[in-house]
């Protein structure tokens, strides 16, 4: 799986499953680029699988966030949410996920002291924040 800010028409990253957070209104531009099929799309975030790949896919918490396969979430955190919207969306992912991954780059002050908070509280690892 890799997460990337954006997938180019006719690009092939070599991987099998790629989520990027867009925001795209318009889901006709969304559902194909390449190699790779649009399979799950939500508000902020697509889920695109190489053309010959099946996954299934399902949008969960109020299609604020998506699970792929069975064990592995993920998510975009937009900026406008509030610490306590961030917070519950998270314990929500990770309630039902193995792994998860989010898009945190809009962490700052309070938003930031609740990741951090729930980090050490769920005992989390590998959590990347920039």
């Amino acid at each position: 799986m890799q997460a990337d800010m954006g997938l180019q028409l006719g690009v092939d990253l070599g991987a099998e499953v790629v989520v990027i957070a867009e925001a795209v209104a318009d889901t006709e531009k969304r559902n194909q680029h390449g190699a790779y099929n649009l399979r799950m799309n939500t508000k902020y975030i697509g889920v695109y699988t190489r053309n010959d790949m099946e996954i299934k896919c399902r949008k969960r918490g109020g299609w604020e966030w998506v699970e792929i396969g069975g064990n592995v979430g993920a998510g975009y955190f937009p900026p406008h949410w509030d610490h306590h919207k961030m917070g519950s969306t998270l314990r929500g992912m990770v309630n039902k996920m193995d792994t998860v991954i989010g898009d945190f780059n809009c962490c700052g002050g309070s938003k930031k002291r609740t990741l951090e908070n729930l980090i050490t509280e769920l005992e989390l690892d590998d959590i990347g924040m920039t």
